[in-house]
């Protein structure tokens, strides 16, 4: 169960400024990478085409002002009003209407190579960048000891350490140890 989410996150991770980058192939890539990611997941859990082609679409509108609205527009288009969508089938057994996967990724592929060879805005070839390093989950006992750590450091300041004792001075010390804490003792 745990790997089916590993993998579930791995999909929806996708990106073209992570996965394939920009260039003329990008379109071809990033369908190219989506079935692959989906290939990987279990049978009964993997994704049908509808989900396909709104991972793609969200790819693209996502990543490209220039296709942004057209995306946009297709992702949100019910069914029935889609552009690439399959008719549903009303005889046994019924089917019901769905993206076609294939068709959108036909539509976009020329459209993007052609703003990749005309160098549109924000089209300019770079290749995949690395994605942001997460920082390391903590176990549940660093964190306790984290947590610790800082009530100890706050009990001492609260209770006779500094910031503690009479008139905000560290006990034993002149109040000039610190100007924060002379204000303080001088009342101002």
């Amino acid at each position: 169960m745990l790997r089916l989410r590993e993998l579930q996150k791995d999909f929806d991770g996708i990106s073209i400024m992570y996965d394939v980058g920009i260039n003329e192939n990008t379109i071809v890539l990033l369908a190219q990478k989506i079935k692959q990611v989906n290939s990987k997941i279990p049978a009964p859990h993997t994704y049908d085409e509808d989900k396909l082609c709104e991972k793609f679409l969200e790819c693209i509108f996502t990543t490209s002002k220039h296709f942004s609205e057209g995306a946009q527009i297709e992702y949100n288009a019910p069914v029935g009003q889609r552009q690439f969508e399959r008719a549903a089938v009303i005889g046994p057994p019924a089917v019901p209407a769905s993206r076609d996967f294939r068709v959108c990724e036909l539509h976009y592929a020329p459209l993007w190579r052609q703003a990749v060879r005309s160098r549109l805005p924000g089209f300019g070839k770079r290749e995949p960048s690395a994605r942001p390093v997460v920082p390391a989950a903590q176990t549940m006992e660093q964190g306790a000891r984290a947590a610790d750590a800082a009530f100890a450091g706050f009990a001492h300041r609260h209770a006779g350490g500094c910031c503690g004792g009479a008139a905000g001075q560290m006990q034993g010390e002149p109040a000039e140890h610190d100007s924060g804490h002379a204000l303080l003792a001088r009342g101002a």
